[in-house]
């Protein structure tokens, strides 16, 4: 049913007057959270995979209707950064393990990345805030006092999930300067908004940093003894968020190739993946993320294909 309304709502407006499409246009924004927030919950990730192009052009269709409405570029961020992370960088994953490196898969999260940390510098702009005058701010250590003076509570997921594509993008492409010199607005920005809701989509949070500080090297701010230490303590606090669990395997268990850290985590995996690909309910009550849980699931899956290579 709210297929049918979106997909009416959208001849409407792309085929209809200037004042039909400015009636509309400010009725949609909540029908496309509805379909991000359905999309979350399906455990399905071959399905997601999908709509959620159709999804993200419907929207840029839009956003070419009214190209400052921040809550259309918050969307697009939060999109293309979940196309990234959920499709692309799933099947980056097997053949970055099999030896093929930046294969189509590859590009094409970093194309995410891309398009996401471009919607987050348009979001930024209409919140009356440029990325120069943040790093600007980062210098004079202002960072946190600008983002509070310029930006509200309805701002942090936005913003959480544009510092998230920095972050992703860097990780992914180490040799593009643009990605690497935004880090440190990656960590404010992150910062900034766990500070004010720290358990956050079930320890995303504290899962995000663990990521860096396992990622980086040290002259960056790595530190893989305390990442280890990060990623085990959020995995006691939200057990349930199996996504922390595999990005404890590939940021931290597989580089420093620890056979003991992966069987404790192969153990928990082979006993809990049905209620991760299968339970929604189990995920939405603590926070986790459904979607996030069956892509986990699948990497595990596919991590334990080169186990004896990797271990």
């Amino acid at each position: 049913m709210k297929k049918n309304i979106l997909f009416t709502l959208s001849l409407m407006i792309l085929m209809g007057c200037a004042t039909t499409r400015n009636v509309f246009l400010g009725q949609l924004s909540p029908v496309f959270h509805e379909v991000t927030s359905v999309m979350e919950n399906e455990t399905d990730v071959d399905i997601v995979g999908s709509a959620l192009p159709a999804h993200l052009k419907l929207a840029e269709s839009f956003l070419g209707l009214n190209p400052r409405d921040p809550n259309i570029l918050g969307i697009l961020i939060q999109g293309y950064v979940a196309q990234g992370m959920t499709i692309f960088e799933t099947q980056s994953l097997d053949d970055e393990l099999a030896g093929r490196r930046q294969g189509d898969a590859w590009k094409k999260a970093r194309l995410c990345y891309q398009r996401a940390i471009g919607y987050g510098e348009r979001y930024l702009l209409e919140r009356g805030v440029t990325i120069k005058e943040l790093q600007t701010a980062l210098r004079e250590n202002k960072i946190l006092d600008l983002l509070t003076e310029e930006l509200r509570a309805i701002d942090r997921e936005p913003v959480f999930y544009l510092a998230q594509a920095i972050a992703l993008a860097a990780n992914l492409d180490k040799s593009h300067q643009r990605f690497v010199s935004y880090l440190p607005l990656s960590e404010v920005m992150t910062e900034w908004v766990c500070s004010h809701t720290p358990d956050y989509r079930a320890g995303l949070c504290p899962m995000f940093t663990a990521v860096a500080l396992a990622s980086r090297p040290k002259i960056l701010g790595g530190n893989a003894p305390k990442a280890r230490e990060l990623f085990l303590e959020t995995i006691k606090k939200f057990p349930d968020n199996f996504f922390i669990r595999i990005a404890f395997l590939q940021y931290s268990v597989i580089p420093r190739s620890s056979k003991a850290d992966w069987l404790i985590q192969k153990d928990w995996f082979e006993v809990n993946k049905v209620a991760g690909r299968e339970s929604v309910a189990r995920s939405s009550e603590d926070g986790a993320i459904p979607l996030l849980n069956s892509v986990a699931v699948r990497r595990f899956e596919i991590i334990s294909r080169y186990e004896k290579k990797l271990f």
